[in-house]
């Protein structure tokens, strides 16, 4: 009876143990992954729902610096702004029958611009300054031309030299204004 005991005990034990092995441990494992997975689930929708609370936050922000940035920019000129003004300005020259000899931005006012960022609302002005040669009636006409631009701020000077040698033409030259941010929509 003695053995019949043991053999029910070991059998009790070994069914326990086989049962542990090979239907608890395994459902223990799933429970503890699903808590993980649950968890990992958890922390994505709470990270999901505080972006989807920030959005409209993050959106107004970006609508703010977008048009800090389109206003940065309408303020700011580029070399090839100034290349195209001084290559447009030899063109309009050119199609009035003008030899344009010079044109001089100075360069103090260059590097100052470069350095001094303006105010809202507060244009960079370029004061420029060409001199051409050619006819009067020839000149009045570029010049007109020139005062029709956007960029056109207004005159700083205009000196007339004449020629004592026979030749017709004069030089003129003709200093004014640019406003550099409206340089990019004129030409």
């Amino acid at each position: 009876m003695k053995s019949r005991l043991l053999i029910i005990a070991a059998l009790t034990i070994l069914t326990t143990v086989a049962w542990f092995v090979f239907l608890f441990r395994p459902a223990l494992h799933k429970k503890y992954s699903l808590t993980a997975s649950i968890q990992e689930s958890s922390q994505r929708l709470d990270d999901i729902s505080r972006i989807v609370l920030d959005t409209p936050e993050f959106y107004r922000k970006y609508k703010e610096l977008l048009s800090q940035k389109k206003s940065a920019e309408s303020q700011l000129y580029s070399r090839e702004d100034l290349i195209r003004l001084f290559a447009d300005l030899d063109s309009k020259a050119r199609s009035h029958s003008l030899n344009l000899t010079e044109i001089t931005p100075s360069i103090e006012e260059l590097l100052l611009i470069n350095r001094n960022y303006p105010g809202d609302g507060e244009p960079q002005v370029l004061h420029l300054s060409v001199i051409i040669k050619g006819y009067f009636v020839d000149a009045g006409e570029f010049i007109g031309e020139i005062e029709k631009e956007n960029f056109y701020q207004g005159l700083d000077f205009c000196h007339i030299a004449n020629n004592t040698q026979g030749n017709p033409h004069s030089e003129i030259q003709y200093a004014f204004k640019a406003v550099l941010g409206t340089i990019r929509d004129s030409l």
